[in-house]
């Protein structure tokens, strides 16, 4: 075990600079989601990791997806931490971040490798991977029998907001008051992610609703700015905001805006800092609008204790306060599944 190993690699990798690793996101916006995932691996979480029975893997592959950066810092620590040889596959445009990985696994002693050919799964016994579901399909299609695959595909997010007023102290301050922690779940990695909310529903009248989310949002904008937004993105945005327009209202938010949209146009998408806000009576509404989507369903948001029990109910694999979203805990369930049990052969 190299439980001591992955805390001094923890703490090489805090000494990077994130802003200089070549994501799309703005140099406040990387530097807090690498703080953000650093911070996870406290010394009582890697216990509780550790404590968790099974046989090693003695090789398995990480392959990331595009959006999240910092989603290897974990995997990569807990595997690691049990003496297992990991190669991150990364994506394009990632060399960057792997090779900060990696140095900072050389220099705390660890069998930590990067490459960003997809043959890197080919020796592994354990693959682990995310991205999309086509994506998944293709990869467990060139897998052998004899390799376990952990395959993470498409989810999404919601948050539920009914003002109820939050004193976590994970949330940053200054933003737990509960439009502002919404807006700081949608700040980090600029609303890209399976545990960013896409969309916000909220019992309390639209139009104040509207306002207040996009003025936190100005407030989150002006700590972690806007970072790279594609063509593709900026063009959905529009569409919708234009449709938003149409059929009910938008509000502008910074670079962002606020859709504003009637319920029967609800679809999870993931537009960086262009939430849609949605008007539910009630929690009981709010599961009939989320019961046709489950199966992709990841993470609900929420300060109001009663739809917790009902989302859980509805199949949710997590449920937690506003502004914690994209500020999980090492152990926990991820896709509904106990990622740390997977790491070694139960």
């Amino acid at each position: 075990m190299s439980w001591d190993k992955v805390q001094a690699w923890r703490d090489a990798l805090r000494s990077v600079d994130a802003s200089t690793l070549g994501t799309t996101l703005s140099a406040e916006g990387a530097r807090e989601a690498w703080t953000v995932a650093l911070d996870a691996l406290t010394p009582e979480a890697l216990a509780s990791a550790a404590a968790r029975a099974g046989e090693p893997y003695r090789s398995a592959t990480f392959v990331a997806a595009r959006t999240v950066f910092t989603a290897p810092i974990e995997w990569c620590a807990v595997l690691l931490g049990r003496g297992t040889a990991v190669t991150l596959k990364y994506a394009a445009g990632a060399e960057k971040t792997a090779n900060a990985f990696v140095e900072a696994a050389r220099t705390a002693g660890l069998p930590l490798t990067a490459s960003p050919d997809r043959r890197a799964v080919e020796h592994s016994q354990l693959v682990v991977a995310m991205g999309a579901d086509h994506t998944m399909a293709q990869l467990r299609a060139s897998l052998t029998p004899h390799q376990t695959f952990d395959a993470h595909g498409h989810r999404f997010s919601v948050a539920w907001v009914t003002g109820e007023a939050s004193v976590d102290p994970v949330v940053p301050e200054g933003f737990r008051d509960p439009w502002g922690a919404v807006a700081a779940d949608l700040a980090l990695h600029d609303g890209r992610g399976c545990l960013s909310p896409v969309a916000v529903f909220t019992p309390l009248p639209l139009e104040e609703a509207a306002e207040a989310l996009a003025d936190a949002m100005v407030r989150a904008e002006a700590r972690w700015p806007l970072g790279e937004v594609g063509a593709g993105e900026w063009a959905q945005a529009r569409s919708r905001g234009a449709l938003a327009t149409v059929t009910g209202f938008c509000v502008p938010a910074g670079r962002g805006a606020v859709h504003a949209l009637p319920l029967r146009l609800f679809e999870p998408s993931v537009l960086p800092r262009h939430p849609a806000l949605f008007h539910v009576p009630d929690a009981e509404a709010l599961m009939e609008v989320l019961r046709p989507w489950a199966p992709w369903l990841s993470t609900v948001g929420t300060e109001s204790t009663g739809a917790a029990s009902a989302v859980r109910a509805l199949g949710a694999v997590r449920v937690c306060g506003l502004g914690r979203m994209q500020r999980p805990n090492l152990v926990r369930l991820h896709d509904g599944r106990d990622w740390v049990g997977a790491t070694v052969r139960s």
